[in-house]
């Protein structure tokens, strides 16, 4: 007797079956990718309330004046001398070889917050996928002044001067609105509406501060917008979110430029006007 093929699937059946299989594929990545974009909200959530823990400790322990947030913005930390006049909040300058330095970010003789978290993995939302050891920036209204104290004064206990928060010219003797050194001065606008870490823009980042005018149609730093257009941020009294922005101006595309993006005129941008309203307020 002849032997007989054994049963199998015929081209027709194949075909079917690898349609079948592309159609269940096409359905289910794109609920997969939004599950991972929620993981990497939640993520970035819980980096920014860590790091606002520490922030409310550093301020039990200093007489409620906040950490310093006035790192020179083109500056290396090795050219600083010395070592301490380099504390910040976070120290370093993302578009100098800072980029990659993670130990600075623990060396607590500058790194004002590390002795409270004790990881620096905080500081970098995971949905930033460049080599930069740093995408939170602290809103330039809040904190003290350390490596800017002038001659005789005493570190981290002087307001900043929110030179960028009258919008469209820097002017770090503006008298129009609010800064905060301490963690008691905020009250207006109450610590729940008071921005105080974002995740900022990789083309926009720089130093530890991150300028948004409390007047609004004008944008100075970019938030950076991992999460589906949205970006983490984290508010005076400890809560985070992720805000969802609705301009184009907010967001534009990541080009991979370091400190690319330019202060400009946004008018209608309905994001500047929510900024505005949680940066500062008028004295």
């Amino acid at each position: 007797m002849a032997n007989r093929r054994p049963p199998g699937f015929t081209l027709i059946e194949l075909l079917v079956v690898i349609a079948i299989i592309a159609i269940l594929a096409a359905m289910l990545l794109p609920a997969l990718a939004k599950a991972k974009t929620k993981a990497h909200g939640i993520h970035c959530m819980n980096n920014t309330h860590q790091i606002l823990v520490a922030w409310q400790m550093y301020a039990g322990d200093h007489n409620e004046y906040l950490p310093a947030n006035d790192f020179p913005w083109t500056t290396m930390i090795s050219s600083i001398t010395p070592i301490e006049n380099a504390a910040n909040w976070a120290p370093g300058s993302m578009i100098t070889a800072d980029i990659q330095n993670v130990v600075s970010l623990r060396d607590q003789r500058i790194s004002q917050l590390y002795t409270f978290l004790k990881t620096v993995d905080v500081f970098k939302c995971a949905a930033d996928k460049t080599k930069m050891v740093r995408s939170m920036s602290m809103n330039s209204a809040v904190g003290t002044r350390w490596y800017s104290a002038p001659p005789g004064a005493r570190k981290g206990e002087l307001a900043l001067g929110g030179g960028w928060l009258p919008g469209n010219a820097y002017n770090d003797a503006q008298t129009a609105w609010l800064t905060y050194p301490k963690l008691t001065s905020i009250n207006r606008p109450a610590p729940a509406n008071l921005w105080v870490l974002m995740d900022e823009h990789t083309d926009s980042i720089n130093d530890s501060s991150m300028a948004t005018p409390a007047v609004p149609y004008y944008m100075v730093d970019y938030p950076a917008s991992y999460h589906n257009g949205a970006g983490g941020i984290a508010f005076a009294d400890g809560h985070s979110e992720i805000h969802k922005w609705k301009h184009n101006d907010t967001k534009p595309p990541v080009r991979g430029v370091p400190n690319s993006l330019s202060a400009k005129a946004s008018p209608n941008n309905p994001d500047t006007v929510w900024l505005a309203e949680r940066s500062s307020a008028s004295r």
